[in-house]
């Protein structure tokens, strides 16, 4: 029974309330609006709170096909490297970089620049910064991600390589850029 709750409040909404400033009548749970993102039985969802406008952050999370939920139930970077494991076969690297972005606590809180997006990097490159589309690298033993990002926050642009063994922990490093 994939994807089943018994509860009647939406998966996530709970997570979102543990940390004692939202109540979880107040979490508003819809489909995140990235075309293309939900694939091999991964859906997307994100969690928000309806009534606090100035606490306004976002939960992003997954509903994995055997019935758990990446960002809840499992946590940190490992929420990203089971919906990567899981999911993430013959997917491209934009796919891996919102995942990794949504779901990884190292890149939490990114917007990453994809190629899908008019004019994505428009603004990085005016900046004076050598950005590219993300990119995915398959060899024996892993698979690693590269991509920009720009933080929600709007602070310096980012670069993250996420890298993917194909047996232990997803490793993510971030690097803040500065302009030429």
């Amino acid at each position: 029974m994939p994807h089943a709750r018994a509860s009647s409040t939406p998966p996530g909404a709970g997570a979102a309330s543990r940390g004692g400033k939202w109540q979880a009548a107040d979490i508003g749970v819809e489909p995140v609006s990235i075309p293309g993102l939900d694939r091999n039985g991964c859906i997307f969802m994100v969690a928000i709170n309806n009534t606090h406008v100035k606490d306004f952050i976002l939960l992003y999370y997954g509903l994995l096909p055997d019935g758990r939920i990446a960002g809840v139930d499992i946590t940190g970077n490992a929420a990203a490297a089971t919906v990567l494991r899981l999911c993430g076969q013959q997917a491209d690297a934009n796919w891996w970089a919102q995942v990794v972005a949504c779901l990884s606590e190292d890149a939490a809180g990114v917007a990453p620049v994809i190629n899908r997006v008019p004019n994505a990097f428009a603004e990085l490159v005016k900046a004076g910064l050598d950005v590219k589309p993300p990119t995915l690298t398959r060899s024996e033993g892993a698979t690693t991600v590269e991509f920009f990002a720009r933080p929600l926050e709007l602070q310096r642009p980012l670069h993250i390589k996420a890298t993917l063994p194909d047996q232990g922990d997803l490793t993510v490093i971030v690097k803040r850029l500065r302009p030429q």
